[in-house]
């Protein structure tokens, strides 16, 4: 991961100035990092595949989500620990309190390099901590047959009480992408 200053000149010309290279945790040439936030006490929330028994052979099938403070003495830390699940896009609530993010948890999902042909995920919330786990959908379930979710990207509202999530439904060679608004019964 890369930090730098973004500005743009009075011309107009945008640059990148006082860049720093940010590895947390054991990297290789096949470590993968995403990136989805930075706390409010500077920690940042990440997606990677450092740890799984996968990681040499498929590059970002097997995913955390950690936590890592950039300049800490401290090492990362695996928020969701089953190292052979997709666990990918964390957004932390407005309040702090909860972390939404898609997980193939409980799927069955075999980590390959063919991972787009049997990936299911659906939406989870956690503490920040990694603690208190609850499966918030249940988009892949033997109620569906014939019909696979992918659940990605969400946000959510600035009140913590909805989450606009993009979800893919694949139903045989039919692929469609929505967008919808996951809604709480108290702010998150």
């Amino acid at each position: 991961m890369t930090a730098a200053t973004f500005s743009v000149s009075a011309s107009g010309r945008p640059s990148l100035t006082n860049q720093r290279v940010y590895r947390p945790g054991p990297a290789t040439s096949s470590t993968f990092y995403e990136t989805h936030v930075v706390t409010g006490n500077g920690a940042i929330i990440f997606s990677s595949n450092m740890g799984s028994p996968y990681q040499s052979s498929c590059r970002g099938c097997a995913v955390g989500i950690w936590e890592s403070t950039p300049g800490s003495p401290k090492p990362p830390v695996l928020l969701t620990p089953d190292t052979s699940a997709w666990n990918e896009h964390a957004a932390l609530s407005p309040s702090g309190r909860h972390i939404a993010w898609i997980s193939s948890q409980g799927e069955g999902f075999v980590p390959s390099s063919q991972w787009g042909r049997t990936l299911r995920t659906d939406w989870w919330l956690m503490n920040p901590n990694g603690s208190r786990k609850i499966r918030a959908t249940y988009f892949n379930t033997p109620n569906n047959p014939g019909i696979r979710v992918i659940c990605a990207e969400g946000a959510w509202n600035p009140y913590g009480t909805a989450l606009l999530a993009t979800v893919d439904v694949i139903q045989g060679s039919n692929s469609t992408t929505e967008l919808l608004e996951l809604v709480f019964r108290s702010p998150q």
